[in-house]
């Protein structure tokens, strides 16, 4: 018997299909359509965000899958996008540390700290260079560093720290298992982020962001970098120019 040229894995957030690339697109469709008829009952009436992986697809495409679930399963897809895995290292360690050096490789504790930043850990780091754009996803064990902007409708969610050099206006999730965990961007321009699943901000944070925004961000051509993190159970917010 052959392998599957489909492979639903369901998760609470969403439902990824792995897809083979060899074989025509059609192929595809119609064993999406025999998995969801076989499973209909557990599709019907869900609200799913669909991720795949496994091949290249088109918007066109893309449209095919969503019409696929809504018609067959009786289901209202609320996104779709191509699943990004980061390896180790992924560009290499041609950036060692993160943040150009705002924490020693390897070590426990800031290099410079800040008032609300006491200890921060870090462990293995993956680099994504270029923007993240609506529908994709990174989904990392270790810290996530970003050398663009996070797309309205793109994903982040990384078990430590959430580094991003530019904005952020999609959803940003940092420090799963991990108190000291921050994000660390240039420009906040989302609602949608958390911190060990936090948040709650701290009583003044968004007037001592606009304060922190209104200083620039470029002077001397450093950028002042915004740095969230959990003051007790709440999030705060400082600044770094780099």
């Amino acid at each position: 018997m052959g392998k599957d040229l489909v492979v639903f894995k369901n998760s609470p957030d969403r439902l990824l299909i792995l897809m083979e690339d060899d074989v025509d697109f059609s192929e595809i469709l119609q064993e999406i359509y025999r998995k969801i008829s076989k499973n209909r009952g557990f599709f019907k009436g869900a609200t799913l965000k669909l991720r795949y992986k496994g091949r290249d697809v088109g918007e066109e495409e893309e449209n095919q899958i969503v019409q696929m679930f809504e018609e067959s399963g009786a289901v209202t897809v609320i996104d779709i996008g191509r699943e990004i895995t980061l390896e180790e290292n992924s560009l290499g360690n041609d950036f060692r540390g993160i943040a150009y050096g705002l924490f020693d490789e390897g070590r426990k504790n800031p290099v410079k700290e800040t008032s609300n930043i006491k200890k921060v850990s870090e462990g293995i780091t993956s680099y994504y260079k270029g923007d993240l754009c609506k529908g994709q996803r990174i989904n990392y064990r270790g810290t996530v560093v970003v050398f663009g902007d996070v797309k309205k409708g793109a994903e982040i969610t990384a078990a430590e720290n959430i580094i991003v050099f530019g904005k952020i206006k999609g959803s940003v999730s940092a420090g799963r298992n991990l108190k000291t965990a921050v994000i660390i961007c240039e420009e906040l321009l989302t609602d949608d982020f958390t911190i060990m699943g936090m948040h709650s901000l701290n009583e003044g944070f968004k007037e001592r962001y606009r304060k922190l925004s209104g200083k620039g961000f470029f002077r001397k051509k450093k950028v002042n970098m915004k740095i969230l993190s959990l003051d007790e159970k709440c999030i705060t917010v400082d600044s770094w120019p780099f």
